[in-house]
């Protein structure tokens, strides 16, 4: 398999698996749904399984999956989590094609498509759902499209598997194709496209917009939809024995005088925010300077690896302050700080003291394309500081999901603004609603017999549209009314109408926002069953069934579809269409590029696996001036994971060598290696010398390397199924343990289990390894585990 975790031409360029994809949308009312086809196709000569992580839009809900694939069209099931996984891994197994939707991430989803044959094809349909809202006459629209590189740990800082991380090309390219229907009211509105070139026409029903030709999956696609007029509604469906509904408010917020701002601003200097993004940042604070008075008190940060206080502390704002001070900071704003640690950086600016007299929420401006691991932990840490952040997302492809929730979690608003939209604008919204009163005592008033509704929001902004989503026993007899104090006074937005209608897709929406906001799994699996969705808790799974000589044979090679590189990503390309030479002739003309100046490392890594297996030649050959790789020497605690000469007295447990790192190793190493006796190999040349190495491979076993593959395959499974949680194994681990597993007799796989687990009890009770273990009957306990006669 290549490195480039995509398949290779003859010439050695990137052949991508993933052919292109379509999107055809409808937008009526303020229901936007979604048809999204990616197609691939298997160029190669080795049957594939295809794993594509892509992104979902916020607030939206994936409703349907299916796949055309061999002239036949086949629908998928909800299933339990683990249930769906295991008829993934017996039709992998039978020579079977299984397609399975898992819910990665936060706003991510997991394409996997298995023994995909050589020259085959296959269409993956996914549906979803979102409602849209207006904001200050303006509907906007935004469908992701790509996954941009993420500063931090992808392994320890997201929830995504092994197989379902993500890498990024700047060569590869997957063609887009879209077309937008607009109905009703809002295709009176005028429609523009700051993302894409497009071509728009006027239909019977409403509005026809199409993209040109020429466009990928770079950037995300964004419509704005003007002149909207904005009311408050509700629309109903029948749900079972109840009814579903979607009460949609727009409040009028009377207007005060404005008040004086205490406001921190935080703005990304990343090497991802090179180019067009840091440019956005330097109009939006040249515009911020404009909109400040006398009265307001202001502190100006920037970060990257580390954050910048230009200013330690909050100042008032005078003439001498933005000209000595904020202008000059404003000037020196570059992209040259490093990676992006917003974690680091937003909890120091929670920090700066803000005077004592203030009694009103502080307010933090963030402006970043927000492309960052570790979205709950940050948005946790947020909340204890008692601060509202206002984000303004920029670039292509900002990560929306982090941005929206952080904001809306802390009682703050977001802003995303394209290369070819106006900050200016956007910077202006944001100061409205930063010295506006803010509003408390937020209720609903809802007749009918509520058995569920959704969490109102901490914050509510004029002219900006409020979803309620419920769940009730019979039609309301009264409009609902949302009621709000501002400055002590109480203000109420009632419904205007309510439609009834019969799709079911009103009552899946409510029930998908119910299963992402409860906490009990049990609930939420039950309603995702019922609802058939995807979830924390179930994948949407279907198998294609083949005859008897159309089976795939052996396992399938892993082929992860890596991300085509954000546009004006790090300042590579541009808003305007490039081709991929011009990209990089664009940016060789520039300044030489400073990989330490780029938000995540260099695409270029020293391959591990291949590294360790070299390792065994090393010892064999004697060699002592060769460099190990260190990650083979230690663990992260300073532990011994190898040594050139065994003990010749008694048997060491190596410090900090426990089931995890072993499993870890091992998960990591069977993506991209499905040779089972190589992997057996390296990991017994890691844990050489080891009470495990010494109980599996003793002397009168190290020339049958068929038993002592089987007894180390035991071990692992064993360990997996004993301890789970962080040592459990993936599924490409699992698979190829199986191989050999299959061909065991479970009667003594399970006598070998129980060895192992008395032998291995006291290693487990001392957290695997913290001093020597000394057996004089080791030969003995050796033979019986490994039953020798």
């Amino acid at each position: 398999m290549s490195k480039n975790l995509g398949l290779m031409n003859k010439d050695d360029t990137v052949a991508a698996l993933l052919k292109s994809v379509g999107l055809e949308a409808r937008i009526e009312g303020l229901l936007l749904t979604i048809k999204m086809r990616q197609r691939y196709v298997n160029t190669s000569q080795k049957t594939i399984e295809a794993v594509y992580t892509f992104p979902g839009g916020w607030g939206s809900h994936l409703l349907g999956f299916s796949v055309e694939i061999n002239d036949q069209r086949l629908s998928a099931l909800a299933m339990p989590k683990k249930q769906a996984e295991q008829k993934y891994e017996k039709a992998i197994e039978s020579g079977d094609t299984p397609v399975m939707l898992e819910m990665s991430d936060r706003g991510l989803y997991t394409a996997n498509l298995g023994n995909l044959k050589s020259g085959e094809e296959a269409v993956i349909e996914i549906e979803y759902a979102q409602m849209l809202k207006v904001e200050h006459g303006q509907v906007r629209v935004t469908i992701p499209t790509v996954i941009g590189k993420r500063y931090g740990d992808q392994e320890q800082q997201s929830q995504l598997k092994s197989h379902q991380q993500i890498s990024s090309n700047a060569l590869i390219e997957y063609p887009l194709s879209v077309k937008i229907e607009i109905m009703g009211d809002l295709a009176k509105g005028t429609v523009s496209c700051p993302s894409h070139p497009v071509n728009a026409v006027r239909t019977d029903k409403g509005q026809s917009v199409q993209l040109l030709e020429g466009a990928y999956l770079d950037r995300d696609v964004v419509l704005n939809l003007e002149g909207i007029a904005s009311n408050s509604f509700v629309v109903a469906a029948p749900d079972g024995d109840a009814y579903a509904m979607i009460a949609s408010f727009c409040p009028q917020i009377p207007k005060t005088t404005p008040k004086p701002m205490f406001l921190k601003i935080l703005v990304d200097c990343s090497g991802s925010m090179e180019g067009e993004s840091i440019e956005q940042v330097r109009v939006a604070m040249s515009a911020m300077t404009q909109y400040l008075t006398e009265w307001d008190h202001v502190s100006y940060s920037k970060f990257g690896s580390e954050v910048e206080h230009v200013t330690p502390k909050m100042a008032a704002v005078t003439e001498k302050f933005i000209k000595k001070v904020l202008a000059k900071a404003i000037v020196k704003t570059d992209a040259n700080l490093g990676g992006t640690n917003m974690q680091s950086a937003l909890k120091s600016t929670y920090q700066i003291p803000s005077p004592s007299d203030f009694k009103d929420p502080v307010n933090v401006l963030l402006i970043t394309d927000g492309d960052v691991w570790g979205i709950e932990s940050l948005i946790k840490e947020s909340k204890k500081y008692g601060h509202r952040v206002f984000a303004i997302g920029v670039g292509s492809a900002p990560a929306e999901s982090l941005l929206r929730e952080l904001a809306q979690r802390t009682g703050g608003a977001c802003e995303l603004v394209t290369p070819n939209e106006s900050i200016e604008e956007a910077t202006l919204r944001m100061i409205q609603r930063m010295r506006s009163v803010p509003t408390e005592k937020i209720e609903l008033n809802w007749s009918g017999g509520v058995e569920w509704r959704s969490f109102l929001p901490h914050q509510i902004f004029s002219d900006e549209t409020v979803h309620v989503f419920a769940r009730v026993q019979a039609l309301p007899t009264s409009m609902p009314i949302l009621s709000y104090q501002v400055g002590g006074i109480q203000y109420t937005c009632e419904a205007g109408s309510l439609e009834l209608q019969s799709s079911v897709e009103i009552a899946r929406i409510c029930a998908a926002d119910r299963v992402s906001s409860t906490q009990d799994e049990k609930l939420a699996t039950e309603l995702a069953l019922k609802y058939q969705l995807p979830s924390k808790y179930t994948h949407l799974i279907l198998v294609h069934e083949r005859a008897e000589d159309d089976k795939a044979e052996g396992l399938p090679v892993l082929e992860r579809i890596e991300q085509m590189q954000a546009a004006g990503w790090g300042g590579f390309g541009k808003t305007v269409r490039f081709s991929r030479s011009q990209v990089f002739a664009c940016r060789s003309m520039a300044s030489p590029v400073k990989f330490s100046d780029m938000a995540v490392p260099s695409v270029w890594r020293t391959n591990r696996v291949e590294a360790a297996s070299k390792v065994r030649e090393f010892v064999d050959l004697g060699t002592e001036d060769y460099e190990i790789p260190a990650f083979l020497k230690h663990d992260s605690d300073g532990g011994t994971w190898f040594r050139k000469s065994p003990p010749q007295v008694e048997i060491e447990i190596d410090k900090g060598f426990t089931p995890k790192k072993i499993i870890d190793h091992f998960n990591k190493a069977a993506l991209t290696n499905q040779d089972l006796r190589s992997l057996i190999n390296q990991i017994s040349t890691m844990m050489r010398d080891s009470t495990v190495w010494h109980l599996i491979s003793d002397d009168e076993r190290l020339g049958i390397e068929d038993e002592i593959e089987r007894y180390w395959c035991v071990m692992l499974n064993w360990l997996s199924e004993s301890l789970g949680g962080e040592c459990q194994l993936e599924r490409h681990a699992q698979r190829l343990l199986n191989t050999v597993l299959n061909l065991i007799d479970p009667l003594h796989k399970e006598a070998m289990e129980n060895s192992l687990k008395n032998e291995f009890k006291t290693v487990r009770e001392s957290s695997w390894g913290t001093g020597p273990a000394q057996s004089p009957s080791l030969k003995d306990r050796v033979k019986k585990i490994l039953n020798i006669n």
